[in-house]
């Protein structure tokens, strides 16, 4: 397995959904670490090393829009360049552009194939 180095947050508030992502990126050979929250997920950031952030939009305390761009800023060494997915169930042309001017890699809206993320993830991490 060429990725089982390559450490993914998952920031899902579904259990359903992001043991799907989990389900997909395990067998593809990535280590998932998930977060149901943003909040949570800034927490993991501060004492965990990781080398992509899966990120949904709505989140049940902020939003992942307000995350991001909390990383985005962050001084601490690694967590501002972490390369990020976007995957939401909604799309906006608003999100969308606050998605790219905060450097995000991809922006996915679900339903998605699986096969794309995994493309994704592949010319990201090439």
């Amino acid at each position: 397995m060429a990725n089982s180095l390559k450490s993914i947050l998952v920031i899902e508030d579904n259990q359903d959904i992001s043991a799907l992502y989990t389900h997909i990126l395990e067998i593809d050979g990535y280590r998932v670490v998930i977060a149901v929250s943003g909040e949570q997920a800034w927490e993991k950031l501060l004492i965990e090393q990781f080398d992509l952030l899966l990120l949904d939009i709505s989140l049940p305390d902020i939003s992942g829009l307000q995350l991001l761009e909390r990383v985005r800023l962050s001084e601490r060494i690694g967590i501002a360049s972490i390369p990020v997915v976007i995957i939401t169930g909604k799309s906006s042309l608003e999100e969308e552009k606050a998605a790219s001017d905060f450097g995000v890699h991809s922006y996915i809206v679900k339903p998605f194939n699986p096969q794309f993320l995994r493309e994704t993830l592949r010319i990201l991490f090439s």
